[in-house]
Order: C-alpha cells, then sequence, then structure tokens
C-alpha cells in the first residue's frame, strides 16, 4: 500500500497546476441538473406522473419560499415540470427525449493504477426464488433492493442496485409500488427483528404519525447501522412560528436501546430527511 500511496501523493501537487474547474458550476447549469434528476427519478424511478410530481414539490413551502424570494417563481418546479411536458410532446411525435445531462470525465490522475484489483465479491443466497425475466417484473416479481446505500437520497437505492426480482410467496400483492428490502439492525427489535424481509410501498409522499418507513437521512446516519437509510416510526408535533405553524418530530426506534434521531429543524423535513418507503409487513419467504 505504500508504494500505490505514494505514486498517488506525486501527481498531486500538480492538481492545484490546473487553472480550470472542472464540473458544473454556473448557479443556472446546476438548478437545470438537478432538474433533470429529480425529473429522472420521478419519472424513471417511481413512476409517478406530472400531476403526482406537481402535488409532491407542493409539499416544500420553505423552498418555494425561498426560490420566490431568490428567482421570483419556484423555479425547481418550473424546471421539473417542463421535463415531462417535453417528454410528453417527444412521445407525441415518436421521438425520445434526450436528457441535457452530459457528465465530464473524472481526472485521470485519480484513477488508480492498474495493479489495483478488486476482487470479485460473492453474491448471498436469497430466501426467495429469483427471477430475472423482465417480462415477470411486477407480474410474479418484486425488486429485493439492498438496505445499505451511500449517501442519502432517493436515488441512492437505485445506484445500490437491485439484489433481484424475486418471487415474493403466496398473499404477496404485486404492484409497481411495491418493493422488498432486507432491514438491518436491531433498532426496530421486536417489531422488525433484525435480517428480516420486509414488504415496503412507494412513494411515501405524505407519512402520518405513527407509521414505521423508511428515511432517507442528508446529514445524519442511522446510530444502528452507520447507512444513510434508517428504518423508524415517525413522531410528529406542530409548533407555532412567526411564519406559520411548521412540524417536528423525531423517528423513534422500537428498541429503547438506540437513540431516537430528532428533528427540530422544521426546514429539515424534505431536505436533511426524507421519506422513502411505507412498511407494510414482514415477509415469510418459506410461505
Amino acid at each position: 500500500m505504500q508504494e500505490y500511496w505514494e505514486h498517488v501523493a506525486k501527481d498531486w501537487d500538480s492538481f492545484g497546476e490546473e487553472k480550470e474547474i472542472r464540473g458544473i458550476v454556473s448557479e443556472d447549469e446546476r438548478l437545470a441538473a438537478r432538474a433533470e434528476l429529480d425529473f429522472l427519478v420521478a419519472h424513471d424511478l417511481f413512476g409517478l406522473d406530472r400531476s403526482e410530481m406537481e402535488h409532491v414539490l407542493g409539499t416544500f413551502p420553505i423552498v418555494e419560499r425561498r426560490e420566490n424570494e431568490r428567482y421570483g417563481e419556484f423555479r425547481t418546479k418550473h424546471l421539473v415540470l417542463a421535463r415531462y411536458d417535453a417528454t410528453s410532446e417527444a412521445q407525441r411525435i415518436g421521438k425520445t427525449r434526450q436528457t441535457p445531462l452530459d457528465s465530464p470525465p473524472a481526472d485521470p490522475r485519480a484513477a488508480h493504477r492498474a495493479s489495483v484489483v478488486a476482487l470479485p465479491q460473492r453474491k448471498p443466497e436469497l430466501p426467495f426464488e429469483a427471477d430475472d425475466a423482465t417480462s415477470e417484473r411486477y407480474k410474479t416479481t418484486l425488486p429485493l433492493y439492498r438496505m445499505k446505500a451511500a449517501a442519502g437520497g432517493f436515488s441512492d437505492f437505485q445506484e445500490a442496485g437491485v439484489e433481484a426480482w424475486v418471487r415474493p410467496g403466496a398473499n404477496v400483492p404485486l404492484s409497481k409500488k411495491l418493493c422488498i428490502v432486507q432491514v438491518r439492525g436491531r433498532s426496530m427489535e421486536p417489531e422488525i427483528p433484525d435480517g428480516s424481509y420486509c414488504l415496503f410501498e412507494r412513494p411515501w409522499l405524505l407519512p402520518k404519525p405513527g407509521q414505521v418507513g423508511i428515511f432517507s437521512l442528508h446529514d445524519d446516519v442511522d446510530p444502528d447501522t452507520g447507512d444513510r437509510f434508517t428504518v423508524k416510526r415517525l413522531h410528529l408535533r406542530r409548533i407555532e412560528r412567526e411564519d406559520g405553524p411548521m412540524q417536528v418530530g423525531e423517528l423513534v426506534p422500537a428498541n429503547p436501546e438506540f437513540r431516537r434521531i430528532v428533528v427540530d429543524n422544521p426546514e429539515d423535513w424534505g431536505g436533511a430527511i426524507r421519506p422513502f418507503a411505507q412498511f407494510l409487513k414482514i415477509l415469510d419467504p418459506g410461505s
């Protein structure tokens, strides 16, 4: 390893010689790129239509207020819905809408040396019958996602990848809104034992107090697993502020050995903390 790090350090100083900043630095371009990602996640991953996405965007009053003050409009909403309209128009004329995202390549000096080889990981055995046939998806199979993700956003489950398409067993409904996730950790025991395969419904647009589900954490990690996603019960309460009533609350574990995740800043909802999917039930792979 010492030889590898010496090789990296040798070229490190030369990074400062480069005058051009790579990536998207223009504010307008960054807003457009973020809107494109929001559209792709909502439309392609969650299957939300235009009216559903318009409703979701309407649940971010603080973002709307800030953008109205800065741009004179709710620009995020305008940009995202414009992509829905462009997609509908492209479908009407029989074409495919091209995404404007074109990420530049990473600096080649940051690449690993050819001698560094990643060992292939062995796929874990699954308790469900797997079937990767595209024609069977949501007809006889549901996606099984990995709980562990590297960052805190809705797209992380997609980035982490579907572990497999599996047959969930008898008496389990099939729908594009459903997915299976193996819950890791002991924070929800005894309600949800560590390692349980659970059925979740997404998107979870308006979680109610007392409901259990998956939340993504942007600035925090689950104290039980260290992941950016956590399964907790939602507790909410309303507070009065000068700009109107707001919701604060906490994500509560069932196991008293683990700490609660307190959400005492109303602006964290929808930003630092987002609901991802509602817990429905624990699945019995043998049924």
